[in-house]
């Protein structure tokens, strides 16, 4: 017997014509019968219940936007380097601040990309929570800001040792700055980094790797992180993992996707922007200039993206049982993050 429709939103030309089921494995059908209602019409909201809708109703979206009749063309206006250049910055943030979210890279061909199995490995209860720099490439008139904070996650209070280091790619070291640190129980602390300046007639160009290591009072390893930054020369094009493959702009009105800003990002890594949303459309409006526009066409898709990264991550805790406040605090502040970091590359 039927347990439960489901409704989809489709244009009314081909709604009607729609069908489909679904078959659950044996391990999801037994959590999804405890749920079920007494008249086995229906399902309790419970956790088994509400990620089986969820993939349900992601799914059906992808599968409605492939089949509906075309009412307006996709804008194909935008340049190239404009979008490519949105999707390098998105993953470029995804890596720093959710890499548990990439995924790899299409291969040639158009190949599939597989989604990253996510690691059941606990992270360190004493650890680096963030080790950033401002910006994947560097001018030898800029310098780089380092985000850090530390995490204890333990009862009881802990020194450690905080080292870090910066070498050129040739091995010549930049910097290594050392710190006793004292951290509270269950609290995070930012260390402030000194900003590091490049000099034309000291600095080589190419690529830079920061590595930080925290330590225990006995000199044991707790906690390694690191992030590359290239002086004076262009980043190369991603490689291995990546969180968006291509964006994608479509005209919504007057089809059912005329409300969203943009659609979840498909198995292949393709954010859908809808180009005339209102939001967008005032965005656009706001600047006169040809160039001004693009550059807010710019940052619009690279906060979709952060949007939908965002969206991933609350998912991505809450399967895994963590989304408590101070969790949803910390995706919060990555977001800001995110924001601020996307509009400096924008801008740069």
């Amino acid at each position: 017997m039927t347990i439960i429709r489901l409704p989809i939103s489709a244009d009314e030309t081909i709604k009607n014509k729609i069908y489909g089921s679904c078959t659950f494995d044996e391990d999801l059908e037994r959590e999804l019968k405890k749920v079920e209602f007494p008249n086995h019409f229906g399902f309790a909201s419970k956790r088994a219940w509400n990620h089986a809708r969820e993939y349900i109703r992601r799914k059906s979206e992808e599968f409605v936007q492939e089949i509906s009749p075309v009412k307006k063309k996709e804008v194909t206006a935008l340049p190239q380097d404009l979008i490519q250049r949105a999707v390098r910055i998105v993953n470029d943030l995804v890596r720093e601040y959710a890499p548990e979210l990439a995924m790899e890279a299409t291969g040639p061909g158009g190949k599939k990309p597989k989604p990253e199995e996510h690691k059941t490995k606990q992270p360190p209860e004493i650890r680096i929570d963030a080790f950033r720099g401002n910006a994947r490439k560097l001018e030898y008139d800029e310098s780089l800001i380092t985000e850090c904070e530390l995490i204890n996650d333990t009862a009881d209070e802990a020194k450690v040792l905080f080292q870090m280091e910066i070498r050129h790619e040739e091995g010549d070291l930049k910097f290594n700055p050392k710190y006793t640190i004292q951290l509270a129980p269950n609290a995070r602390k930012g260390i402030d980094i000194p900003l590091v300046d490049f000099r034309e007639i000291i600095d080589k160009s190419g690529e830079y790797k920061a590595t930080a290591v925290l330590t225990d009072s006995s000199g044991n390893e707790l906690h390694k992180r690191s992030f590359t930054f290239y002086l004076h020369e262009e980043p190369p094009p991603p490689k291995g993992k990546v969180f968006l493959s291509t964006m994608v702009f479509s005209n919504g009105k007057g089809t059912t996707l005329e409300r969203k800003r943009h659609l979840p990002v498909t198995e292949r890594g393709a954010l859908r922007i809808i180009f005339d949303h209102p939001d967008f459309v005032h965005t656009r409006e706001l600047v006169s200039s040809k160039k001004a526009k693009l550059g807010e066409i710019l940052i619009y898709s690279i906060k979709c993206g952060v949007d939908e990264a965002i969206e991933g991550l609350l998912e991505l805790r809450y399967n895994e049982g963590q989304l408590n406040t101070d969790e949803i605090r910390v995706i919060r502040d990555k977001r800001d993050a995110m924001y601020y970091y996307a509009v400096l590359s924008a801008l740069a």
